[in-house]
């Protein structure tokens, strides 16, 4: 599809009514969905604007936030080695051949690079077991994310575009 072709998508509204039995489950959802957006956009920004600051000029929240990452990223980068050699270990068991490289270390922003990649915080979010994260289906958290990422204009592919490490 090129670039500058528009996509038709087909919106169905459909109206729950509160006696309804799904009402309580769907109110649940798009209220953790709102939250978990929030959450990221917290964490993006707060990052971004903590990034182009002098260390001594960061507000408390942008000093915590990078800290957090600072310290979780490694955490993920061993979960990401850890699935990558289960994976391997069970592909060898059964005898076949296993195609994939290991993974790409995930790096933690810095100021020639302020931004936070998805992956890094969909990292994040399931090492410290974030409620809104956590309580929604892994494909709705990981789309609410995405969703972020492209309303925002970020690519979610750490190694795209800004976050390219071979340049």
């Amino acid at each position: 599809m090129k670039s500058e072709e528009k996509s038709n998508y087909r919106v169905v509204q459909i109206r729950i009514k509160k006696s309804h039995a799904l009402f309580q489950f769907c109110d649940d959802a798009c209220f953790a969905s709102k939250n978990l957006y929030n959450v990221g956009n917290f964490h993006i920004r707060l990052v971004f604007s903590g990034l182009s600051k002098d260390s001594e000029f960061r507000h408390q929240n942008e000093i915590e936030v990078l800290e957090k990452i600072e310290f979780q990223i490694e955490q993920v980068n061993a979960v990401k080695s850890s699935t990558f050699d289960k994976q391997k270990a069970k592909h060898i068991l059964k005898g076949e051949t296993f195609g994939q490289e290991e993974p790409t270390r995930l790096n933690a922003p810095n100021k020639e690079k302020p931004f936070l990649c998805y992956n890094i915080l969909d990292g994040i979010l399931k090492l410290t077991c974030q409620p809104d994260y956590v309580a929604m289906p892994s494909q709705v958290n990981q789309q609410t994310l995405k969703l972020l990422y492209r309303d925002i204009g970020l690519p979610t592919n750490c190694f795209q575009g800004w976050h390219n490490e071979s340049a």
